[in-house]
């Protein structure tokens, strides 16, 4: 889940009391500046290494397939969903 919002505006809190609904581990809250970096290709592998990490925890909960994503385009007019 991304938010996006001025500091203050209870993005944080918003999170963690979905998390404590839904009855999920504490979200991992990342700040902008942490993915900034002034040399190219960090700010992405960083990306990329946070989607790593939330995949290899998926598969340790749960060895059910991943989610479908729905696409726009040749496979949404035959009605199949594409998986990644």
């Amino acid at each position: 889940m991304l938010l996006y919002g001025p500091p203050g505006c209870g993005k944080t809190l918003l999170a963690r009391e979905i998390a404590a609904a839904m009855g999920a581990r504490e979200p991992k809250i990342v700040n902008g500046p942490e993915m900034m970096s002034k040399y190219v290709g960090d700010s992405e592998q960083f990306i990329r290494g946070l989607f790593a990490e939330a995949e290899v925890e998926q598969q340790a909960q749960s060895p059910s397939p991943p989610l479908a994503v729905p696409r726009h385009g040749s496979c949404a007019s035959s009605g199949r969903a594409w998986r990644p």
